[in-house]
């Protein structure tokens, strides 16, 4: 695939989910780099656009033990404008992964953007430690193939790109905080499951005492998430209410006092000293 070695079917040449990109440059008047030849290949490296540039601006240095660019190339009636080539990239781009070695370089001479979770670069490929790793060595150490050996090709670039992401796809596309497109979003039952948050801590006041049941209205404006979910246990530690407890515990003691043949019921009503009406003092609360 790398050294375009493959027979392609009809189906194979179409651009599909994935593309990869690789751009040869030239120095412009001035210092700039520019936009000499763009090639992007679908999934099995095929060909889907190939096309050298033509320049505005005089060309100062064409970089051909690199770029393999030469002046007949961009003077020739293939080369295209830049708008032209800039708006055929754009267009495949639309919608799909794009995968490239160190692939801002490339964006910036071809003046476009990609949202970074649909990109895929092998400069910083899965596992890869230390100095960001050459195109060459990474290719040479993965594939145990030799490219670049002397002018660069686009094609043969963009097509080791692409059989690198091929190589690693499932580590590319594990969901990471890096890739944060791919996280999963969590489901209704993990977004509502108790959280150590949700647990009283050192330094809280302990709830109410056992079998005491205690109903706190919930606020109108109190987000729904609030809400008690069914089966959660919800601590209530708060001073306030401990406060009014205490309160009404001490004003029950000094009503037995005054009363000591009374009991009040769980309707608050006064009733002769009956263990069958002994209701639950805590109701007045």
């Amino acid at each position: 695939m790398v050294l375009g070695k493959l027979n392609y079917s009809p189906s194979d040449t179409k651009p599909g989910k994935y593309i990869a990109v690789d751009c040869e440059m030239v120095t412009a008047k001035g210092g700039q780099r520019s936009l000499a030849r763009v090639s992007v290949v679908n999934l099995f490296g095929a060909t889907v656009l190939d096309t050298f540039v033509r320049q505005n601006t005089p060309v100062v240095d064409y970089k051909t033990h690199v770029s393999g660019v030469r002046p007949r190339d961009l003077s020739s009636q293939s080369a295209i404008p830049f708008e032209d080539a800039q708006k055929s990239v754009r267009e495949l781009l639309k919608d799909r992964i794009l995968v490239g070695h160190a692939l801002h370089h490339d964006l910036k001479v071809l003046k476009l953007s990609h949202p970074h979770y649909m990109c895929r670069d092998t400069s910083r490929y899965p596992g890869a430690t230390g100095p960001t790793p050459a195109l060459k060595s990474l290719v040479q150490k993965e594939l145990g193939i030799h490219i670049q050996d002397g002018e660069h090709d686009s094609i043969t670039d963009a097509r080791a790109a692409m059989a690198l992401y091929r190589a690693r796809k499932e580590d590319w596309e594990r969901p990471t905080s890096q890739n944060p497109k791919t996280l999963e979003e969590p489901t209704e039952e993990e977004d509502n499951s108790v959280t150590p948050d949700d647990e009283p801590g050192p330094g809280l006041e302990p709830g109410p005492p056992d079998g005491i049941h205690i109903h706190v209205a919930m606020n109108s404006k109190t987000p729904s998430k609030s809400k008690r979910q069914p089966g959660k246990t919800v601590n209530i530690a708060s001073k306030k209410i401990k406060t009014k407890l205490s309160s009404a515990v001490s004003q029950r003691k000094g009503s037995d006092a005054n009363h000591p043949k009374k009991r009040v019921n769980g309707h608050g009503n006064s009733k002769t000293n009956d263990p069958s009406n002994q209701g639950n003092w805590w109701a007045i609360l």
